[in-house]
C-alpha cells in the first residue's frame, strides 16, 4: 500500500515539474494528492498494519560475560566499571555518544574504563577503520588513531584506503610504515573477526551497544541512562554484609568529602590514599614511641623534602605489595 502510494505521489510531483502551470493548478493538484493520502490513512487498519518485527537484541536484564581480552582500553586498569563499546566508524549515533563516554571519564575518574570492541555492520566503509584501530592498539597508540578515524575520515567522509593509511604520520612516536603494513594485515583482519564474533554471540547486531559490567544498553543513550546503570554496579569492596546500611554509609562519606566546605582542610583532598593512583603512606602521631612502635626519625627531623621522599617510597612499596595493578598505571 504505501510503495503504491510513494510511486503514485512521486509521478505527480513529476507531472508538476514537467509541465508550466500557472499556481492554482499546483495548488489544485497539491491538494487532490493530500485528500487522497488522508483517505488511505482513515482506510489503514487500527495501530498502523503490520508492524517491523523488533531486531533480536541482548536482554538488559541479564548480566554478559563479554570478553575484553587484546582490546583498546582507555581508563584505569583497576577500575570498578567497565563499559564495553561496540562501535564502527560509519555509524553517526557511534560518534554520537562520544561526548556521553567523555561526561562518564569526567565523572567518574578512574572508577570506569571503557573497552572497544569493533562491530562492523557497514562493511565496505567501517571494515578498513576498524583494522586502523588494531594496528593503533599494537603499537598503544589507539586514543590517537581512534581521534583521527573520527575527525579525519568519518566527519570528512574520506573513507578511501589512503587516508586512512596515511593517518599513521600523523601520531607522535607511531611508526607510520609499520602502522600502513598492520591495517591491511591479515592478523588485524582476523583481530576485527574474533571480536565481532565475541559480541554476535551474545546478540549484538547493531551499533552501539554498550555493556555496563555486562548489563546491556543499547544506542547512543543520554548520560542519565548510563549514570543510573553505573551507580547501581559501584561496589565498595568484595565482601557480604548482613543488611546496606554500612555500605550506603561508607558511600555518602566518600562523596559528601568532595563538596565544598566537609573537609577543614582542602589540601586533604589532593593529598590522600589513591593519590597519584597509589595507596596511602603509613599514618603516625605522637608520643614518638609506643609500646615499643617507634615513628620514623625520617618524620621526626622537619626536613619536607626528605619525607615526601619517605612518602612516596612507602606507597610504591605499599601498592606493589597489596595492588600491584594500579602500578600499571604508573609511568
Amino acid at each position: 500500500m504505501m510503495k503504491s502510494l510513494s510511486i503514485t505521489l512521486a509521478l505527480s510531483v513529476a507531472a508538476l515539474a514537467g509541465c508550466a502551470q500557472d499556481n492554482k493548478a499546483v495548488l489544485d493538484k497539491l491538494t487532490a494528492i493530500e485528500k487522497r493520502l488522508e483517505n488511505i490513512e482513515k482506510q489503514r487498519p487500527a495501530g498502523g498494519g503490520q508492524q517491523r518485527p523488533q531486531r533480536p537484541q541482548p536482554d538488559p536484564g541479564k548480566t554478559y560475560g563479554v570478553g575484553v581480552d587484546d582490546v583498546p582500553m582507555i581508563g584505569s586498569s583497576g577500575a570498578l566499571i567497565t563499559i564495553v563499546k561496540a562501535y564502527e566508524y560509519a555509524c553517526p549515533f557511534c560518534e554520537k555518544a562520544r561526548p556521553t563516554l567523555q561526561q562518564i571519564h569526567e565523572t567518574y575518574g578512574d572508577k570506569v574504563r571503557v573497552a572497544y570492541l569493533p562491530f562492523v555492520v557497514h562493511p565496505q566503509t567501517a571494515t578498513l577503520p576498524a583494522q586502523a584501530t588494531c594496528a593503533g592498539h599494537k603499537q598503544g597508540k589507539f586514543k590517537e588513531i581512534d581521534e583521527l578515524l573520527w575527525e579525519k575520515v568519518f566527519k570528512a567522509r574520506k573513507f578511501e584506503e589512503e587516508t586512512i593509511l596515511a593517518l599513521g604520520k600523523e601520531v607522535p612516536g607511531m611508526d607510520a610504515g609499520k602502522y600502513a603494513t598492520d591495517v591491511k594485515s591479515k592478523e588485524c583482519e582476523a583481530w576485527v573477526q574474533r571480536h565481532m564474533q565475541n559480541l554476535s554471540q551474545f546478540g549484538v547486531g547493531a551499533t552501539p551497544a554498550f555493556f555496563i559490567n555486562g548489563r546491556f544498553l543499547s544506542g547512543a543513550q543520554p548520560f542519565p541512562a548510563f549514570n543510573t546503570v553505573i551507580d547501581e554496579e559501584l561496589s565498595i569492596g568484595d565482601y557480604v554484609l548482613t543488611n546496606g546500611t554500612l555500605p550506603a554509609a561508607v558511600v555518602i562519606d566518600a562523596l559528601a568529602r568532595f563538596i565544598p566546605g566537609v573537609l577543614g582542610e582542602e589540601k586533604s583532598l589532593t593529598d590522600e590514599s589513591f593519590t597519584r593512583n597509589l595507596l596511602d603512606f603509613p599514618q603516625y602521631t605522637r608520643p614518638a614511641v609506643f609500646r615499643g612502635m617507634s615513628v620514623p626519625e625520617v618524620l621526626q627531623q622537619g626536613h619536607h623534602g626528605e619525607i615526601e621522599k619517605w612518602r612516596h617510597a612507602r606507597r610504591m612499596e605499599k601498592t606493589r605489595k597489596i595492588r600491584p595493578d594500579l602500578l600499571k598505571d604508573q609511568p
